[in-house]
């Protein structure tokens, strides 16, 4: 089953092909898999009890030490309307509740959003969320505009690094991460030609959100055919050695735990 099971319990975003990220295929790869019969309803979120039943089924697997569960992340879509009757927030919870009646609170729930303001993340706290990660996806205040276009509408960058640095102070340090596409900032043809002037902007990043306890992850952006950067060719090897290293010294010197609930 893995250390960290990942639900990704609405697989569509409903800031739709015109406000969309731009590296990212969700909406494609639902409709792929609507044509290949792999989803019989209009929209694609799974049921809740099959998710918690499945769960459960996970956590009581027998394991060895090193392959022992110690947190699951739940995920989706932007839901910027209602999806199954329920605002974004209460959609997502419904999920965390299931979950945490099977199998209890023992185990690290870690929740994937846009960026919330005091209420909702006092809100997440108290229904059990132990990790909030709300994902920023890139830095630079221009190409955030550019590559993330419904995130830029719907909450904006100002908006998104108070609310990081809130939910720090309601989860705790460590307890609140923000994804960042590793190499995204180098698309063609938005982002950064040189790997130097790449790393550099980014590495502010770093050093700003850690020092507000805020720990980006870094996922290496995967070039997606469906996606609006299908074409784009992908940053160079040289990029990725240069941006770990930013990280990691940046992590040592703010001296924070590791972010929570990913495992040593």
């Amino acid at each position: 089953a893995g250390t960290k099971p990942f639900i990704t319990a609405f697989r569509n975003c409903q800031f739709g092909e015109e406000q969309q990220c731009l590296f990212c295929d969700i909406n494609s790869n639902a409709r792929q898999m609507k044509r290949q019969g792999r989803y019989t309803v209009t929209t694609p979120y799974k049921k809740v009890e099959q998710v918690a039943q499945v769960m459960e089924t996970i956590y009581n697997a027998p394991n060895s030490p090193e392959m022992r569960p110690h947190s699951y992340t739940i995920t989706g879509g932007a839901i910027t309307s209602l999806l199954a009757g329920e605002k974004e927030d209460d959609f997502y919870l419904r999920y965390v509740r299931a979950i945490k009646e099977r199998i209890g609170s023992r185990w690290s729930c870690r929740l994937e959003t846009v960026a919330k303001d005091v209420e909702g993340l006092k809100k997440f706290r108290q229904e059990g969320v132990d990790i909030h990660e709300p994902n920023m996806e890139v830095w630079d205040e221009r190409l955030f505009k550019v590559l993330c276009p419904g995130k830029d509408r719907h909450v904006g960058r100002d908006a998104y690094l108070r609310r990081m640095a809130e939910a720090v102070d309601i989860f705790g340090e460590g307890n609140v991460t923000t994804n960042l596409v590793s190499g995204v900032e180098m698309s063609q043809p938005h982002g950064f030609q040189e790997v130097a002037a790449a790393v550099r902007s980014t590495a502010q990043g770093f050093d700003y959100l850690m020092d507000h306890g805020i720990i980006p992850r870094l996922t290496t952006w995967c070039v997606e055919p469906g996606s609006a950067l299908g074409r784009s060719p992908p940053p160079p090897l040289e990029y990725f050695v240069r941006i770990a290293q930013s990280w990691y010294e940046t992590w040592r010197k703010y001296d924070l735990p590791p972010p929570a609930g990913l495992g040593p």
